[in-house]
């Protein structure tokens, strides 16, 4: 009885450490949409945990950035800056991952999804129209891992320049800096995009 038990508990731990530390292989974009989201998802996931608290850290300081410029020189100037934090950002939290944004609608074409990434915002945009829930998750691919999250527009002073009511000068501005932009049009809650983790599994 006492060899049962050990074999029991030995399987529990054995089911508790694949849960934790597997990660879904995607051959292709389109097998994203068809794996369970449980599977998915980041949490509990160590692989995918450190980069977590990076994506936070990258928003909190591109946030603390952008409020200082508005309440000092308006919203048009904070576009600007932006422009100039935003990759000065992305390689200060980079390593042996990329750390960088994506968007199906981006203000900078540099930040638009390939397919892998393209395939989870639509799986999550999907969730959201069924009413379900999103989160980050991970994954590899045959030649890369990611951890993506969502970006959910959740600040007033978001709208100030991706939502619908934009005043002239922040579209001038746009116009200047970003003539291909399509980030404009956002209510408060909508998806805006993700932050990616992505490491080459072959270094």
């Amino acid at each position: 009885m006492q060899k049962l038990w050990i074999c029991l508990l030995l399987g529990l731990l054995a089911i508790q450490c694949s849960k934790k530390d597997q990660t879904v292989v995607a051959a292709n974009p389109n097998a994203l949409l068809n794996i369970e989201f449980a599977a998915l998802s980041a949490e509990g996931n160590e692989e995918a945990a450190p980069y977590i608290p990076r994506f936070e850290a990258f928003k909190t300081e591109l946030m603390k950035n952008l409020t200082e410029a508005i309440q000092n020189d308006g919203t048009a100037a904070a576009i600007e800056r932006c422009k100039i934090v935003s990759p000065e950002m992305e390689k200060k939290h980079s390593d042996k991952a990329r750390i960088y944004r994506i968007s199906d609608r981006p203000r900078n074409p540099n930040h638009s999804p390939n397919e892998f990434e393209a395939a989870v915002l639509k799986l999550w945009k999907a969730r959201l129209d069924s009413g379900e829930k999103i989160g980050p998750v991970a994954f590899k691919t045959a030649s890369d891992f990611y951890v993506v999250a969502p970006i959910v527009l959740k600040a007033d002073l978001c709208l100030q320049c991706h939502g619908k009511n934009i005043s002239t000068e922040v579209q001038s501005k746009l116009a200047e800096l970003y003539p291909e932009d399509r980030a404009t049009g956002y209510s408060m809650r909508e998806l805006r995009g993700a932050f990616v983790a992505r490491k080459s599994l072959n270094d």
